[in-house]
C-alpha cells in the first residue's frame, strides 16, 4: 500500500492520487489541509518501529506501508498539527517503506546556495549566481 502525505490540493500529491486510482494501486492520503482531526502513534522499541495512524476514524498500521511520497507542507499551527508533522517526519526518516522526498535528503533543498554547491562537487557545472 502507498502513503501519500500532503495537502490534496497540491498538484503533485492530486497527480500521484489520480494515477493511483488510474492504476487500481491501494493507497491511504494524510492531507495536511485535515488532519487536526487525525492522529499518529509511534513506539520506538526492541521489535523496531510499531506506527499506526488513525485517518478520518479508520486505523491504519504504518507497518503495512510499503512505499510513500511525501510533499510535507508546515501547514497548521496548533499544538496537535505541530506534534503531528513532528511525528510524521521521524516516521517518514526512520521507517522502512520506499520514501520518496525522506524528510533528512531534503534538507538541501531549503538553502539554494548550498544546493548548488553540492550540484557541483558532484561534478555538475552551476552557472554563475548572485544571492543577494
Amino acid at each position: 500500500m502507498i502513503l501519500f502525505f500532503g495537502s490534496r490540493d497540491d498538484s503533485c500529491i492530486e497527480t500521484a492520487v489520480a494515477a493511483a486510482d488510474d492504476a487500481g494501486v491501494a493507497y491511504r492520503l494524510v492531507d495536511q489541509l485535515v488532519y487536526e482531526h487525525d492522529d499518529l502513534w509511534i513506539d520506538v522499541g526492541s521489535a523496531g518501529i510499531e506506527a499506526r495512524i488513525r485517518l478520518a476514524g479508520e486505523h491504519l498500521d504504518l507497518g503495512d506501508i510499503s512505499a510513500v511520497y511525501a510533499r510535507p507542507l508546515r501547514i497548521g499551527t496548533s499544538a496537535h498539527a505541530t506534534a503531528f508533522l513532528e511525528a510524521m517526519t521521524a516516521w517518514l526518516d526512520a521507517t522502512a517503506a520506499f520514501v520518496v522526498n525522506r524528510p533528512l535528503a531534503m534538507r538541501s533543498n531549503g538553502s539554494k546556495p548550498y544546493q548548488s554547491q553540492m550540484i557541483a562537487a558532484a561534478g555538475f557545472d552551476v552557472p554563475d549566481t548572485l544571492v543577494t
